[in-house]
This record gives C-alpha cells, sequence and structure tokens, in this order.
C-alpha cells in the first residue's frame, strides 16, 4: 500500500471529502424567514387538516389476498379446461386415423374381391 498513486487518490478524496462538508453544512435562515413565505405564499399560519381519502386498514390487505387466490383460481381453473380439451382432441384424431385406417382397409379388400368377381374400376 505504499503505491503513490493510492496516497495521492486517498489525498483527493479526503479533500473533495472536506470541501463537500463545508459547501453543505448548516446556514441557519435570516430572523422572520418563515414569515415573509407564508405572506408571501398567502397562507394562513393555521395549517388545513387534511382527511385522508382511504383508510387503509387490515381489512383491505384481506381483501386483496382474496382477490388475488380467486383470480389465481380461475387462472388454475382455465388451464386444467385447455389441458382437457387437449387431451380429448388427441384421443378423437387418433379415433378418426384408426376409423380411416380400417375403412381404407375394408375399402381396399372389397375393391379386390371385385376385381376379381371381374368388375372392373375404369381409374
Amino acid at each position: 500500500m505504499n503505491d503513490p498513486k493510492s496516497t495521492s487518490k486517498d489525498f483527493q478524496s479526503d479533500e473533495f471529502e472536506e470541501q463537500l462538508r463545508r459547501s453543505l453544512r448548516r446556514v441557519e435562515a435570516p430572523k422572520g424567514f418563515a414569515a415573509r413565505i407564508l405572506e408571501r405564499a398567502g397562507v394562513s399560519e393555521k395549517p388545513l387538516l387534511l382527511k385522508p381519502r382511504f383508510r387503509r386498514g387490515p381489512r383491505w390487505g384481506w381483501i386483496g389476498a382474496v382477490a388475488t387466490i380467486l383470480v389465481l383460481a380461475a387462472l388454475e381453473g382455465n388451464q386444467v379446461r385447455v389441458r382437457r380439451e387437449r387431451v380429448s382432441v388427441a384421443q378423437i384424431q387418433a379415433q378418426f386415423d384408426t376409423a380411416m385406417r380400417v375403412t381404407s382397409h375394408a375399402l381396399e379388400e372389397t375393391r379386390v374381391e371385385l376385381e376379381r368377381a371381374g368388375v372392373r374400376f375404369d381409374e
């Protein structure tokens, strides 16, 4: 740590921090400053009471939690329905493919039998 560069940086950092402290030191406002500002702004010395629009209590937290659970349950229910539909579509497609193979095979056998019987098909 006897590096001259690090010592120079430390010195610059200390000098900067000291300058920053001097620049940011607390300065007292002149007498009557607050009164003059309030007078210019046209504000009375009596503060206005503001009523809160919404009171947030523990009840709102529970309502939000229940609403979140309901939304998540609805989304999950929808996902289950979509999965079931996909399985159903896959089963229907498999049944259709099987029916087409069986029908195609039956028609081919019928064609062969008809050709053996002497019936010619013009293709």
